[in-house]
């Protein structure tokens, strides 16, 4: 019976669904961590449901005296997501222990995204299927064509263009395939000066960078977020292929830093890859996210896009921020590792 109770209080700590129990004097008996979070990260000393959330409070005691439920979005604290709450009692006409459930509309927005996408990629990947037949004929044969010793040069480079272009639609298929395969995302905690420096070591062994330059730049201070590290590694990878191809000025060498920070003492962690490239256009900046934008001739518009996904999916976001003095910067916020509040003692639930 002990387990089982360490159990369900785990399953409940853990839950996205904000929890919280209170009694009939709006003290705050238990609370899950995606509450605590939902209410604006409060001291574990604040108990009082009208000074941690005031506006939760007035709704709770419009509920009781009416029993009808506001069902408009509130964000209970400055910096976090709009909520829904929900009121239950524990028992029929019992106000003694009230259970308060808060549904975060991000989520809610983001799983209907996710079926969104979802039923997309399926369409995507059948018509991707579809379309890698014809083009292997469509390759195979150029690649025929080019073993042919009385073939001119003019010839030669239609041929040329033929295969460029099946390389380029392959390439489309297969980022077409990787978002229709992408897995849900598990986030974890994880040291982000420690990612970022392994993450540096993995890529110039992976890679023959040559001449170019790429470093980790850290903090002297732990810093923990909570992110898928598969995605996060595919999204920087992404980000750094892309920095070391484009971030350089004509005839000079990359020179591209990843760099682990706090925004601030209470911000959220951050990841940027930053370039002392040309920079990116405003007029260009503002589509680069979108998918099939891109301003390469074998670009597939993509990759950035494909990013962009994964970030979310992990509750963090990625955007682009100019450098002054030129160059780009590619910045991740992540979400902090929260902090569980302590667990009330006997005393205070009396």
């Amino acid at each position: 019976l002990l387990n089982l109770e360490q159990v369900n209080d785990l399953i409940i700590r853990r839950m996205k669904t904000g929890v919280l129990l209170v009694d009939d004097a709006n003290h705050i008996l238990r609370i899950n961590e995606s509450a605590w979070h939902l209410i604006g990260n409060p001291s574990p000393n604040q108990r009082d449901l009208g000074q941690v959330a005031a506006e939760l409070s007035r709704r709770l005691y419009h509920w009781r005296h009416s029993g009808r439920i506001d069902q408009n979005p509130v964000a209970l604290a400055a910096d976090v997501p709009e909520v829904i709450p929900r009121f239950s009692r524990m028992a029929p006409n019992d106000d003694t222990h009230i259970l308060i459930f808060l549904d975060d509309t991000s989520l809610l927005s983001r799983r209907a995204e996710e079926m969104t996408l979802a039923s997309l990629g399926r369409l995507s990947a059948s018509i991707a299927h579809e379309i890698r037949n014809p083009l292997a004929a469509i390759r195979y044969s150029a690649q025929l064509l080019a073993e042919s010793e009385t073939m001119d040069e003019e010839d030669r480079r239609l041929v040329e263009i033929v295969n460029n272009h099946c390389t380029r639609a392959n390439e489309v298929i297969e980022n077409i395939l990787q978002l229709s395969r992408r897995e849900r995302s598990r986030p974890e905690s994880i040291d982000l000066n420690a990612w970022a420096l392994a993450f540096v070591e993995d890529y110039k062994q992976s890679n023959d960078i040559g001449q170019d330059h790429l470093r980790a730049i850290t903090q002297n201070r732990q810093i923990e977020a909570m992110v898928d590290p598969q995605h996060l590694q595919q999204v920087v990878w992404n980000l750094v292929q892309n920095a070391i191809r484009y971030g350089r000025e004509p005839g000079a060498v990359a020179r591209v830093v990843v760099v682990a920070r706090m925004v601030s003492d209470k911000g959220p962690p951050v990841l940027e890859v930053v370039d002392r490239g040309p920079g990116i256009p405003a007029k260009v900046a503002a589509q680069i996210f979108d998918p099939f934008f891109t301003t390469s001739e074998y670009g597939t518009g993509l990759g950035l896009y494909l990013a962009k996904q994964m970030c979310e999916s992990s509750q963090a976001t990625l955007e682009y921020v100019p450098v002054a003095g030129g160059g780009a910067c590619f910045r991740i916020t992540l979400s902090a590792s929260a902090t569980l509040p302590a667990r009330p003692s006997p005393s205070e639930k009396a």
